[in-house]
């Protein structure tokens, strides 16, 4: 029998076809999970170009961290409607190994993109902008941040929210505090965490379009204080009246900087148009 001419490839060449190694090959085939079709009476071992299809199949699964003892009980077994169970429950697996590396694709994009912003701000100036655009949030109620537990606690309650709901959000969590809150000195009474989301259907607030005014705090949350007070005498001194909530945005934290006293936070609030 002439095997190349059978469709036959040696262990070199279904190697190079797969893409594999020729240990790999030895290796499956030592523990019984994918051996060659044909061992030849010199101990040569020849591949039918046709187990290609089962080889992809191995190699996937394998991909998908299936234990190699598991995908040989199931060749050992092997049916349609297995495949087709097997397969089903791969892909959701897969589904879920795309979503979460979809998440932390987001985070990692956002958080070049808000460090970015970072490092062109001028940080001595209050200005006002016009925001054109709606963003969508979701927010959580926070406790008042008067010590370490309650914003351990508020940032726990946001973190398990997100997760139940299987929320992709950005980079980092804000923090809001209503205007009626700073105006009677209550600084530290919270409202809301806030993570900000692409998607309508997941936001149960908005953040919206309007006339804002902004700060940037570069002293970390120990000092934040100074940064409200200057926004609220610029308010009163240009006649401005502020509605709904201060937004804190971090836009410098743990990643970037060492120490919640070198934060770099944007501080934003709407203004009466």
């Amino acid at each position: 029998m002439n095997i190349h001419s059978q469709g036959y490839l040696t262990t070199g060449q279904f190697a190079k076809l797969m893409n594999v190694s020729k240990d790999t090959l030895f290796y499956y085939d030592k523990i019984g999970i994918f051996s060659p079709e044909i061992i030849a009476s010199n101990g040569y071992r020849y591949y039918s170009i046709y187990q290609s299809d089962v080889f992809n199949v191995i190699w996937i699964l394998k991909e998908l961290d299936m234990p190699l003892n598991d995908i040989k009980a199931y060749l050992d077994d092997r049916s349609p409607k297995k495949l087709i169970h097997l397969l089903e429950k791969e892909a959701n697996a897969l589904t879920a190994k795309i979503n979460h590396l979809e998440k932390m694709r987001t985070f990692v994009v956002d958080k070049i993109n808000v460090t970015k912003v970072a490092l062109e701000v001028n940080t001595s100036n209050i200005v006002i902008e016009y925001k054109d655009e709606e963003e969508f949030i979701v927010v959580t109620e926070s406790k008042p941040l008067t010590n370490d537990k309650n914003i351990y606690d508020s940032l726990q309650f946001h973190y398990k929210y997100l997760e139940e709901h299987n929320i992709n959000t950005s980079a980092s969590e804000g923090w809001m505090i209503s205007v009626k809150n700073v105006l009677n000195g209550e600084s530290v009474k919270y409202d809301y965490l806030y993570s900000k989301v692409n998607e309508p259907n997941y936001a149960n607030l908005t953040i919206e379009k309007g006339t804002y005014l902004i700060a940037y705090h570069e002293n970390g949350y120990p000092s934040i204080e100074q940064t409200y007070n200057r926004l609220v005498k610029y308010a009163k001194d240009n006649e401005l009246v502020l509605q709904g909530f201060f937004y804190e945005d971090i836009l410098l934290d743990e990643l970037s900087v060492k120490g919640i006293e070198k934060y770099l936070i944007k501080i934003f609030v709407q203004v009466l148009d």
